[in-house]
């Protein structure tokens, strides 16, 4: 495959999909829920967004005034913080209702070759057998 995207149904607040985007750069990672939930998840990605952009200044703070220059400081910080976060990309969708999972998906270009692997860690239980079914089968 030339390129792999990774959909979380019924993510909720779980924190796997920064694990997977981290894991595999280049991966589009895809969560989908319900409208309060997604709107929770941008505000607490935006939060760690802020948060990344204040270690990364510090540290470069820090490395500056042991008198490196900007670009040593950046050869100088570890990985994991000069590297941000890379949120997944948000979608609302009910693991109830297949369309709107499909139509969440439709925004995004799913270039040929492109493998997606579907993710219903825990909303599957919650759902009756037949939708289970049929979120399986989607």
């Amino acid at each position: 495959a030339d390129r792999l995207r990774v959909v979380n149904v019924g993510a909720g607040l779980d924190g796997e999909a920064l694990r997977i985007a981290a894991a595999l750069p280049g991966c589009e990672v895809v969560e989908l829920d319900l409208a309060p939930v997604v709107d929770a998840k941008r505000l607490l990605y935006a939060a760690i967004a802020e948060a990344d952009d204040a270690l990364v200044s510090r540290q470069r703070a820090l490395l500056g005034e042991r008198g490196s220059a900007t670009d040593d400081a950046d050869a100088q910080m570890k990985p994991d913080v000069r590297n941000k976060t890379v949120a997944p990309r948000l979608a609302v969708g009910d693991a109830r209702d297949v369309a709107t999972l499909r139509a969440a998906l439709a925004t995004s270009e799913q270039p040929p070759g492109c493998v997606t692997v579907g993710v219903c860690e825990c909303v599957l239980a919650y759902l009756s057998p037949a939708t289970a079914a049929a979120t399986r089968k989607w």
